[in-house]
Formats: C-alpha cells, structure tokens, sequence
C-alpha cells in the first residue's frame, strides 16, 4: 500500500497538448469514480473524499515538486 499523500493523480510526459487534456479529463473521471464507490459503499466520507481527490490532484504534485 502507498499512503495517500504520495499518490499522484495526473501527470506524463505528452508532447501534445490535445493528449494532456484528455488524459486529465481520464485521470479526473477515474479518481472520481473509485471515490464515489468508496463513499456509496459507506467505507469513506465525502469531505475525505474530496480532500483526497485535492491532494492526489493538487497538494501532492505541488509538495513533490516544491512548487
């Protein structure tokens, strides 16, 4: 298991920025949907559910990075 502060949730190496978006809309909707069962099933809160979707696609890459 990797703890979730080191999870990235977005980011590649696309030379083309048509792919960057599609692959955030992708990496978006997956984390949203792996979330969202994790709350129906009763086994996460939404607010945890929303702080984690924020640090795996923002607070993570910008502590990995020092940005």
């Amino acid at each position: 298991m990797v703890p979730w502060s080191k999870i990235i949730g977005f980011g590649g190496d696309y030379d083309v920025v048509e792919k960057v978006y599609g692959h955030l809309i992708l990496a978006r909707q997956v984390i949203a949907k792996a979330l969202a069962s994790k709350v129906c099933d009763g086994s996460m809160t939404l607010d945890k559910a929303v702080s984690l979707a924020h640090h795996m696609l923002y607070q993570n890459p910008k502590n990995l990075y020092k940005l």
